[in-house]
């Protein structure tokens, strides 16, 4: 597998083990769940290798805003622990090939 395949599956498998539903495969979204997708990638480290950032989309079903803040609250809480924040957690609308818009929290984080 490519460098970029291991990073975000690495990114799932985390998510994973901490109970979020998570893939990198728009088709595969579980709601509510997590989307893992690029962010950006920097030139190779003195070390040789890339260095991944990922967005995780934490989304919740568009069932009222009540009810998808408390969903997104718990992803968040469940993703904290396994998640590095390079940036301040991002509330906007994701939508996934093939899907409607999703509340969702975007936590952009840098992959091992």
């Amino acid at each position: 597998m490519s460098t970029l395949t291991d990073a975000l599956d690495g990114v799932v498998d985390a998510l994973t083990a901490a109970g979020i539903a998570a893939t990198t495969n728009p088709a595969d979204i579980v709601v509510p769940g997590a989307w893992v997708i690029p962010h950006d990638i920097t030139e190779p480290t003195l070390c040789g290798g890339l260095t991944v950032r990922a967005d995780v989309c934490l989304v919740a079903p568009d069932n009222g805003t009540a009810n998808a803040i408390a969903i997104l609250g718990d992803l968040l809480d469940q993703a904290a622990p396994v998640l590095t924040f390079d940036e301040p957690v991002r509330s906007m609308a994701v939508t996934p090939p093939g899907l409607s818009a999703l509340p969702a929290l975007v936590i952009t984080t840098t992959t091992d």
